[in-house]
């Protein structure tokens, strides 16, 4: 008799402290950056320019179809910053930012917490003066369709030991 209660106890604490299966956990990789791009300049060298995003801002592109509809009328294998892309394994940040002084950029990409990732464009703000657009972008390894990313334009900081 002691034995089935045993039994009957274990059986217990074992279906009702067991993990839920219905609740599945989405695993947030770390930030790694594959490639990044940055330019103030609409040349053909840099084609990525000419996206339908036409404010200041970003957008997380997760599949090709997406990326053709920021390009409309675009055949996206012109653009070599999005040639090798997989989309399978790579997300895109992509996007601009109206600036009255900009030379060039640098992009860094973090982890923030479990499911919140960050884009960080640095400038270098010595040289060109007046209003310029800022193209930016980075490919990143996939990140899950519920992440949340932002992206974050800074000043580049002066080493003020030099």
């Amino acid at each position: 008799m002691k034995t089935k209660a045993f039994l009957a106890m274990l059986l217990l604490v074992i279906t009702t402290c067991g993990c839920s299966k219905t609740e599945e956990e989405t695993t947030f990789p770390e930030a790694v950056m594959v490639k990044s791009f940055a330019t103030v300049a609409n040349t053909p060298e840099h084609s990525f320019v000419n996206f339908a995003l036409t404010q200041d801002g970003y957008r997380v592109v997760q599949n090709k179809e997406a990326l053709q509809v920021l390009f409309p009328n675009t055949d996206l294998s012109t653009i070599k910053e999005f040639k090798d892309i997989d989309f399978g394994t790579q997300t895109l940040i992509i996007g601009r930012k109206g600036l009255s002084e900009v030379t060039q950029a640098k992009c860094r990409f973090s982890k923030k917490n479990n499911n919140s990732y960050v884009l960080t464009v640095d400038l270098d703000l010595l040289g060109l003066f007046g209003p310029v657009v800022l193209y930016y972008g980075a490919i990143v390894q996939k990140l899950p369709e519920n992440a949340t990313v932002s992206v974050e334009v800074l000043p580049l900081e002066v080493n003020k030991d030099i």
